[in-house]
């Protein structure tokens, strides 16, 4: 990893490369003092801020969250027994000294001394008196353990010593992934269920004990800037949101906290704050949705806590941001500049929620963003919309981790046990329930709750196609954004900068060496019956809609500013659904930096429907593995009612791919354009079967961070 950290280095002009490594040395010489300091005195905050944390979110209508109480019920019912199910983990117990089932076929056994002993020696006395609020038939969470793999991480290690990366099948995220505590958003709309009689559920006042016990348990067992938890600030900022945003459910729906949590709450906050303060992952050019979270949950928490100097300057530092950085992280057309449709969806939901505290806070002061903001937002949430395929799963362009900022409502398919374990091959060696107990398995490819939240902050005009409906959106999530929304913001429709309208001609291919000949054939005709354009050129999506069709061609940068850092090498690849089924699918992403080859394998151009000659790569996988080549340099050369035409020089010579569609037909021709005019027979391929087994990628199709079907695409 340093040899690739220097690598990237060379390639940077000699000021910026010197300014970065100038600007790590003194990151480096300033925390040796905080090091220090930690070791011999408590890192907990001695501060408790006076006066209340603040008022914003509302529980929704009781019919409209009933809507979901069958799996809210369930998945709440797991979580109060501590077990989550985290990328790929399946629901397992998570708590010490627990066995692991290992992954990539490595398994770790790290034993576990107990929560009490395992914080550093400075910390251990203030972590067991917060533990004494604890209830005493509370078992504690293993917040430090890759509850995949087994391995884990010790909790008296200060933070930036926090190691990753460094062993096969260890996967950092699993222990950042729970303790963002998405969860506590479920319990708290289970507690406002069951208060309000409700069958099925617990006594709402399990719920709330249960919240508040992990709560604490996390705030005594991670001691402020020690172990796995502080190791990525992103990570931090998203945890006090969520935190916040089921405090204040649990509120709405009548629940009252005890003067100890609150306390130790308040303090664990201003830490929080003070912590992302200290380590935002800013870049001059290459920061993104990770500066995003920083700014958003730093506006999180100086909306909530108590207003005071400190508190009122990391708001106004947050607001500045966030309008700045909407402006940075999203092209014209409201796309994300990480090339990477899931990653868009992440930064989207954080915007838009920071977007509408912040409005709420200083809804009494002065309007804290421009126009030009809310327009960037509704044509971000509106690329949402356009890459939701009628099979109801989105496109997968880029990486894609799950990653969500907050999980108001969730998208869950009920299995059997023994169901979840044929379907998914992840769940293989999974034991933890009985074959016959439900299984409620979470759609990561469901981006419902989003247009739903953007629906409710722009009004249902967001989603005014016939194509894409506002019934396409969740209405939980409407709900609670509507109650958040002070007023609904200026000019709030999108400017359909994406849309487009094209009666050309396609162009003819220039001559040379073709690659690839096929005429996909399709049932019955009308192919082009409501046809619309949709292009994404600042992203490089090239979008057409029909009735019956939804043809996909990823075409342009590689993201991030050239690092390509989520990018995959997908350049001229093709999805494709007709009749609501998934024909051609990007397999997704399946691991990160637990399974470097895993990793590569999903980026390489031989996982999608590409262009492809003699085994090569259209840009360079061994940059790092979050650095891609930008050797492509891909370009849309046309986009018409007849198909797309455009190429990219990752082979050395000019490569084009042509797309033609007809009311029957999509007929594909790839040229290495070397005026050799060699060409090939067609090949011709006659409904989804056929389809399937000769175009879609041979890797396992992975819906989400850490799952893979079992065979083929998903049903």
């Amino acid at each position: 990893m340093a040899s690739n950290r220097l690598l990237q280095l060379f390639r940077l002009p000699p000021a910026e490369a010197l300014a970065k490594v100038r600007a790590h040395l003194q990151k480096k010489w300033s925390a040796r003092e905080v090091r220090r300091r930690d070791r011999h005195t408590p890192s907990y905050t001695a501060d408790l801020p006076k006066g209340m944390i603040a008022r914003y979110f509302q529980v929704p209508d009781m019919d409209v969250l009933a809507v979901s109480s069958n799996i809210l019920r369930r998945i709440t019912d797991l979580y109060l027994n501590h077990h989550f199910d985290v990328l790929g983990s399946g629901w397992v117990s998570v708590h010490h000294g627990m066995r692991c089932n290992g992954l990539e076929g490595q398994r770790y056994q790290s034993p576990s001394d107990g929560p009490s002993r395992e914080v550093n020696d400075a910390n251990r006395e203030v972590s067991k008196s917060i533990r004494t609020a604890l209830s005493q038939q509370y078992v504690p969470i293993d917040w430090h353990i890759d509850f995949k793999s087994g391995y884990r991480w010790r909790a008296d290690t200060w933070y930036q010593d926090i190691p990753y990366g460094h062993q096969p099948g260890v996967d950092i995220k699993v222990p950042w992934e729970l303790a963002r505590m998405h969860h506590l958003t479920a319990l708290a709309q289970a507690y406002a269920l069951a208060a309000n009689g409700h069958e099925g559920f617990q006594r709402p006042e399990i719920y709330l004990a249960e919240a508040r016990n992990q709560i604490l348990d996390f705030i005594a067992g991670n001691p402020t800037r020690f172990g796995v938890n502080w190791r990525c600030t992103m990570d931090v900022a998203i945890r006090a949101a969520n935190w916040l945003v089921a405090y204040d459910l649990f509120r709405a729906a009548g629940a009252e906290f005890d003067e100890m949590f609150e306390g130790h709450f308040k303090s664990a906050l201003l830490d929080h704050g003070r912590h992302i303060m200290a380590n935002l992952e800013w870049d001059p050019r290459h920061r993104g949705n990770h500066y995003l979270a920083n700014v958003v949950g730093l506006l999180f928490i100086a909306a909530y806590v108590p207003s005071d100097e400190q508190s009122d300057g990391w708001l106004t530092f947050a607001c500045q941001e966030l309008s700045q950085e909407v402006q940075y992280q999203f092209h014209e057309d409201g796309s994300n500049f990480e090339a990477s449709s899931a990653y868009h969806r992440l930064s989207t939901e954080m915007a838009l929620y920071g977007t509408a505290l912040a409005q709420a806070v200083v809804a009494e002061r002065r309007q804290p963003f421009g126009n030009t903001h809310f327009l960037r937002l509704a044509d971000a949430a509106r690329f949402c919309a356009d890459t939701m395929k009628p099979s109801g799963r989105a496109l997968q362009i880029g990486d894609n981790d799950s990653g969500r900022f907050l999980k108001l409502a969730p998208s869950f398919r009920l299995f059997s046990t023994a169901e979840a374990k044929s379907a998914y091959s992840n769940l293989s060696d999974y034991h933890a329930l009985s074959d016959d107990a439900a299984y409620p398995h979470e759609n990561h490819l469901d981006y419902r709750h989003l247009l739903g939240a953007a629906c409710g902050f722009f009004g249902d005009g967001l989603l005014d196609d016939p194509l894409v409906s506002a019934n396409s959106a969740s209405d939980l999530e409407r709900e609670i954004m509507i109650g958040l929304t002070v007023e609904q913001p200026p000019n709030a429709s999108p400017t359909r900068a994406g849309q487009m309208e094209s009666t050309a001609q396609l162009p003819a291919l220039p001559t040379g060496r073709c690659l690839t000949n096929i005429e996909i054939r399709v049932p019955g005709s009308s192919l082009r019956s409501g046809l619309r354009l949709i292009a994404y050129k600042d992203f490089g999506l090239f979008i057409i809609r029909s009735e019956r069709l939804y043809l996909a061609v990823r075409c342009g940068p590689i993201g991030l500013n050239g690092r390509g850092a989520h990018a995959h090498n997908d350049q001229l690849a093709v999805e494709l659904t007709l009749d609501g089924e998934d024909w051609i699918s990007d397999p997704g992403s399946y691991l990160y930096t637990a399974a470097p080859a895993q990793r590569d394998s999903y980026r390489s151009v031989k996982a999608h429907f590409a262009p492809q000659l003699d085994g090569r790569e259209p840009g360079n996988l061994n940059l790092g593995m979050f650095y891609l080549g930008d050797e492509a340099k891909a370009r849309c050369d046309a986009f018409t009612q007849d198909g797309f035409l455009g190429h990219h020089y990752g082979f050395g010579t000019a490569t084009y791919r042509q797309v033609r569609l007809t009311e029957n037909a999509i007929h594909v021709t790839d040229v290495l354009a070397d005026g050799s005019e060699a060409g090939l027979p067609l090949r011709v391929l006659n409904g989804r079967q056929e389809t399937v087994r000769a175009l879609q990628p041979a890797l396992v199709f992975s819906p989400g961070y850490g799952i893979r079907m079992s065979n083929g695409l998903p049903a």
